[in-house]
């Protein structure tokens, strides 16, 4: 059974989102606690695709720079239900498929016009935690 981690990094980023706005810090705390929640949506946070959540839908795609580089790294885009726009804010996590373990390293903003898979602080970020844990090289997809 797959176990859920937010990393201190990424509590880090709930702690500035709260300061920026109350609402969306709820909102990224009601989306973590209903993946949390979701048993079967564990076993499959390592595959494209789409599910629908009590309050969300997310949109599970592979952090493309990362996963090129044999880290295997993922990203949730989420959309509140009813909501065509999704949630300015993604999930970035990796997966230990031997623990089976998923670690949050972020809770990044999404800026229009900015591409944050090329953004160097925050690839060198996820990649020094993700060292640091020891966590799995991926094969190349």
């Amino acid at each position: 059974m797959f176990n859920l981690f937010v990393r201190p990094e990424a509590m880090q980023d709930l702690a500035a989102i709260k300061k920026a706005s109350a609402m969306d810090h709820a909102r990224v705390l009601v989306l973590l606690q209903e993946i949390y929640a979701d048993r079967t949506l564990l076993s499959q946070l390592a595959e494209d695709g789409v599910s629908d959540l009590n309050t969300f839908k997310i949109d599970v795609t592979a952090f493309g720079a990362m996963q090129r580089l044999h880290f295997d790294m993922w990203r949730i885009k989420s959309y509140e239900c009813g909501k065509n726009y999704p949630m300015p804010y993604r999930l970035i996590y990796a997966v230990d498929n031997v623990k089976m373990d998923y670690h949050i390293f972020a809770i990044m903003k999404r800026n229009e016009g900015t591409d944050y898979e090329n953004d160097p602080e925050l690839v060198a970020r996820i990649r020094n935690v993700y060292l640091q844990l020891g966590l799995p090289f991926a094969e190349k997809r």
